[in-house]
């Protein structure tokens, strides 16, 4: 893999049977999102397609494509589960390239190189604030309803899409 300026993924001979690629100019990056999804974004400009594969769905090489942006960017969000994975972009369906910006690479057993994704466990800390939330607003409600004189009924504030039947039953 020869790494320089020109911004474009090429064959190095295209009667070779294996692909030895030019990455030239190539940048990429895995970032992780709030929302607990990872972004994958690289540049390559003359790329036809570009999909990611991996130990998350099987070296899939079509389950995630990515979608070409403005100035040869190319990115896909997902969702991955929790642990170790390896991973590499797939370009214009046969050549296969590794992200050196992940968390680490390896090699695999064909010669190349694969990335390394580490995903952390999950945490309930977003479901527990909204929950908190909830509960700090009744309890603000309860104490305002014991100073006013004419005490109205409490007003339980409820999550998108909560059934009467459900609030009662995190009532009770």
């Amino acid at each position: 893999m020869h790494m320089g300026m020109a911004g474009s993924v090429e064959r190095e001979s295209e009667g070779e049977s294996s692909a030895h690629l030019h990455y030239m100019g190539g940048m990429n990056m895995v970032t992780p999102r709030p929302d607990g999804t990872f972004r994958f974004e690289i540049f390559l400009p003359s790329a036809r397609s570009v999909a990611i594969a991996g130990t998350f769905c099987d070296w899939s090489m079509t389950r995630h494509p990515m979608e070409r942006g403005e100035n040869g960017w190319w990115t896909a969000s997902l969702d991955i589960q929790p642990g170790d994975h390896s991973f590499q972009y797939v370009v214009d369906g046969r050549d296969w390239i590794a992200d050196f910006a992940a968390s680490g690479v390896e090699r695999n057993g064909f010669g190349g190189w694969v990335s390394r994704l580490h995903v952390k466990p999950r945490t309930l800390r977003p479901m527990l604030d909204r929950e908190l939330d909830a509960i700090v607003e009744l309890v603000r409600e309860a104490a305002n309803r014991l100073r006013d004189p004419a005490p109205r009924p409490l007003a339980f504030p409820r999550s998108a899409e909560v059934t009467d039947a459900q609030s009662a039953r995190k009532v009770a």
